[in-house]
């Protein structure tokens, strides 16, 4: 049976990043945050791509289906939000009304680095060689070789890239 994302998370958070910081390796993390500008660059394929949705009744979007399980995706509506749009207001675990922000925007709840992740990036703030962290601004942030992270990589001359 697979890992469930709790089970992959702690394993990440008590193992994997302590061993990485002892061995002096560097943590880099890469988010979501996009900016206005960033809105108005996003290709027509991106804003498809999001409109995109699991038609799943599994609570996990299918991280851990059975056998013979399918995750069956289809193309929503227009009026499905995207990136920039807004969230509105969510109630949170202990009751209280906030608001969510904009999708996958940068400094919002919604592209922040998710409880425990957070807490272990603030950790490796302090760490011997300092956690980084990067906003990227596609699905892959590693697109073109001119981000923040492909420039940090370049001039730190970085070659090789652990991928967790």
């Amino acid at each position: 049976m697979p890992a469930s994302v709790e089970q992959v998370e702690a394993t990440l958070v008590k193992l994997g990043l302590p061993a990485a910081r002892k061995a002096k390796i560097q943590v880099v993390w890469l988010n979501w945050g996009l900016t206005d500008n960033d809105l108005d660059d996003l290709s027509p394929a991106m804003l498809r791509v999001s409109a995109w949705r699991a038609n799943s009744h599994l609570t996990d979007y299918g991280l851990s289906f059975s056998p013979g399980a399918l995750v069956r995706c289809c193309e929503s509506s227009k009026s499905t939000p995207g990136p920039g749009d807004t969230l509105g207001m969510i109630t949170s675990d202990d009751g209280t009304k906030v608001d969510a922000g904009w999708i996958l925007m940068r400094d919002f709840r919604n592209a922040a680095l998710h409880g425990p992740l957070a807490h272990a990036f603030e950790e490796g703030k302090m760490s011997c060689r300092l956690d980084v962290l990067f906003h990227k601004n596609r699905n892959s942030g590693m697109c073109d070789a001119k981000n923040e992270c492909s420039n940090f990589l370049k001039k730190d001359d970085i070659r090789t890239l652990l991928l967790s």
